[in-house]
């Protein structure tokens, strides 16, 4: 009979081999249509095909480990961009996670090692998503304010994982200083969305997928256009504080029972 820990092995290779070959394999395909559908229709076109695709990509991913993704406060999410997502993270399923539940359209503010990763990258740019050099403050400004110039005009959704780094135990740390710099410099809307459960999927530094119930908790946007500079300064803090109490909910809910929609 088979064990345990032959289980857990066997899982994990089938997880590698269908993501990793859907990713590649599927990845050239969808740059290649991104870019045709650009050139040949309009930014429109492209933008609609990209967003269904990253969407389907997003839910492929989570079902293929087995998980269970239940989504509270979607009805919450302003109708159109540009907005801010600000969420916990918890593992490397957070991004398709966020893309698959909660908005097939959305980017990302991503630490520039992403880059390093062929196909992926070009997938997360598709979407919007903006690379960042979290030790170069100075060069973070200026993309912002560059992105401000368009981030309107093209009703971008973007999200950011304030922490910097994947949690190694699935409390919510500090927010890096700055985080939420794009949104008070532009005044868009900032969506706190608290993540529960991923961490269950794959743990930092750990390399073994194992199915977990998880929950996606969006919360009412706050509108940062009303906000003085001292309510700015502290939106972090604010943001942080109403992420925790989502996912102490969450928390709650799970051991209270599971439903997935």
């Amino acid at each position: 009979m088979m064990g345990l820990k032959s289980m857990v092995y066997i899982r994990y290779i089938v997880f590698i081999v269908i993501f990793f070959s859907y990713t590649i394999l599927y990845g050239i395909y969808y740059m290649m249509k991104c870019r045709y559908l650009l050139k040949h229709y309009g930014y429109g076109a492209y933008k609609k095909y990209a967003s269904k695709k990253l969407g389907e990509w997003g839910r492929m991913t989570l079902r293929l480990t087995g998980s269970k993704v239940e989504v509270k406060g979607k009805d919450l999410l302003p109708k159109e961009g540009p907005y801010l997502v600000v969420a916990n993270h918890q593992s490397y399923m957070d991004i398709p996670l966020l893309c698959g539940y909660v908005n097939d359209g959305i980017g990302f503010l991503a630490k520039k090692e992403l880059k390093r990763f062929p196909i992926f990258d070009h997938i997360l740019e598709s979407a919007g998503s903006v690379f960042l050099d979290r030790k170069d403050t100075r060069s973070a400004l200026k993309l912002f304010r560059e992105l401000s110039r368009v981030i309107k005009q093209e009703k971008r959704v973007l999200a950011v994982f304030p922490e910097g780094t994947r949690s190694p135990d699935g409390k919510i740390h500090e927010f890096r200083a700055g985080s939420l710099k794009l949104a008070t410099m532009t005044n868009i809307p900032v969506v706190p969305v608290s993540i529960c459960g991923t961490i269950n999927i794959i743990r930092k530094k750990k390399y073994f997928i194992t199915p977990a119930n998880v929950r996606v908790s969006i919360g009412k946007p706050l509108d940062t256009s009303t906000l003085i500079p001292q309510e700015k300064r502290s939106l972090s803090d604010l943001v942080r504080e109403k992420i925790i109490e989502m996912q102490n909910e969450d928390l709650h809910h799970k051991v209270t029972g599971f439903r997935e929609k």
